[in-house]
């Protein structure tokens, strides 16, 4: 393996590395002290690398330079150069010759050494026009980043001072959720919201996005964490009918985030509680003592007899069924809830839906207040 000259600096680097107390020296190291040698005579003699004629009227492709290779530059471009250990002015007085227009010169053992190169002005210096896109994470330079026709200050800027993008950290509304089906989400809204990174998001460039209608309901907001917001009569008239919000921005960059959906969905209730009577009536149904959000096929509730009716009564939105019910007050023993039918109820909007009935009838009360615990499905 031959070695350059400008090569002889990083080869050394590269020995003392590989004998730093070692115990055993590899037979490819020696092989390159052998070619270090070479080298060296070669090179303190005036040989090494290629040699010849070859005429630069220009500073492309100048970087580290063969023996002997002319430079015919004018005197701006040959201010341009340096070398790596050594300013332009240490080369060798005989290695150019001062034009009038222009400075001549030859690169020599020195000059090759030392590795010829280009100043870089990083105020005033672009990277060239057909300069591909980064393949890499580099610092704060993701992958894909167009570096052609930007400075190198910019660039490195980039590369060390890493972006913190804003993310939205939480996003919500006045609006709990579920909701029961019927509801008509209509008037006022209070949105609220919170990012990271607030200095890295543009002023006034915060919106409520509607994603249900693929509009922005509100825009141009300031990141000051809630907004009101009027909603134009939004009805949730089904099972698992959802309306959806999200808050979107834009960084400093002019790229856009967005939080996650806000989302508010339509469950039926169920109804159920101790009685007087069979409930006949969807306001009957309703008026049972207790209801809550069936929000899953399968679930179990609590219903609490107290003291003072023998009749106990559970409406669930159809399909779902009473699968099983125990006594936890009375060591686990089973109870029956018996079907008496369907009901028409009728769900927030006043549209009747179908209910299947249940009902455990006592000779008479509880003495005190019994736990039965029901499981639908």
């Amino acid at each position: 393996m031959s070695i350059a000259c400008n090569e002889l600096q990083q080869t050394i680097n590269s020995l003392l590395i590989s004998f730093k107390d070692c115990r055993k020296i590899k037979n490819s190291d020696l092989r390159k002290l052998v070619d270090l040698s070479v080298a060296l005579y070669a090179c303190s003699n005036g040989g090494g690398g290629e040699t010849g004629d070859i005429q630069h009227n220009a500073t492309e492709n100048i970087q580290g330079g063969s023996l002997f290779e002319r430079y015919h530059l004018t005197e701006e471009q040959y201010n341009n150069l340096e070398f790596l250990t050594n300013k332009v002015d240490t080369l060798d007085e005989e290695g150019y010759t001062e034009g009038e227009d222009f400075i001549s010169f030859y690169t020599t053992v020195k000059a090759v050494n030392d590795g010829l190169a280009l100043k870089l002005n990083f105020e005033d210096s672009l990277f060239p026009t057909n300069t591909p896109n980064t393949t890499i994470q580099l610092g704060g330079i993701p992958p894909d980043t167009v570096i052609a026709n930007r400075t190198a200050i910019d660039v490195l800027t980039d590369l060390l001072v890493v972006y913190l993008n804003p993310v939205f950290t939480s996003a919500s509304t006045t609006y709990s959720t579920p909701v029961e089906v019927g509801t008509t989400i209509s008037g006022n809204v209070t949105f609220n919201w919170t990012t990271s990174n607030i200095t890295n998001v543009k002023v006034n460039s915060l919106s409520i996005f509607d994603v249900n209608t693929s509009t922005s309901i509100k825009t141009n907001l300031a990141n000051d964490g809630n907004e009101i917001a009027v909603v134009n009569d939004v009805i949730l008239n089904n099972l698992d009918a959802t309306q959806r919000w999200k808050i979107r921005g834009l960084n400093t960059k002019d790229i856009q985030f967005e939080s996650g959906d806000i989302t508010v969905t339509a469950k039926y209730r169920r109804f159920f509680g101790a009685s007087g009577a069979t409930p006949t009536t969807s306001a009957q149904v309703r008026a049972l003592p207790t209801n809550e959000f069936q929000t899953a096929n399968s679930q179990t509730f609590t219903l609490n007899t107290e003291n003072t009716h023998s009749k106990f009564v559970v409406a669930l939105p159809s399909p779902r069924t009473i699968l099983s019910a125990i006594n936890e007050t009375a060591l686990g023993s089973v109870v029956t809830y018996l079907s008496t039918g369907t009901i028409l109820v009728n769900d927030a909007g006043g549209t009747p839906r179908t209910y299947n009935l249940y009902e455990l009838n006592l000779g008479a009360p509880y003495s005190v207040n019994q736990v039965h615990k029901i499981t639908t499905s």
